[in-house]
């Protein structure tokens, strides 16, 4: 009987990992420059934001088959910025159980929450 409840509980926690509801996005302007054009797109997808003032946060929710790994792209002063860059692309992991927070920062580069260091 130990053996069925350990087993019961291993499986509940596989399933509480594997959510099925949607992956949440969110994108932070954390420049001094309205952004235009906004968009976060992925394989499968393409959110226009529209524009994004100095501070302004803007989220949504994806259809779990679209979740996968996404990138953003802009405009500011009349110049294209795409996060996937040249060379190595910068892509974004997104996912049910991964939420994605975004900021574009002050040199306009595109940062994950995780890549955000305190002081």
């Amino acid at each position: 009987m130990r053996l069925y409840g350990s087993i019961v509980i291993a499986l509940a926690a596989v399933l509480a990992g594997c959510s099925r509801g949607p992956a949440k996005v969110s994108l932070t302007n954390g420049s001094s420059v309205t952004l235009t054009n906004v968009c976060v797109s992925g394989e499968h997808f393409g959110q226009r934001l529209g524009s994004l003032t100095p501070g302004m946060s803007m989220s949504f929710a994806l259809d779990r088959r679209s979740a996968n790994d996404v990138w953003v792209s802009f405009e500011s002063d009349g110049r294209s910025f795409d996060s996937r860059g040249k060379g190595r692309p910068n892509f974004f992991e997104v996912g049910p159980g991964h939420p994605l927070s975004l900021t574009i920062a002050t040199d306009l580069k595109v940062v994950s929450s995780s890549d955000i260091k305190s002081p």
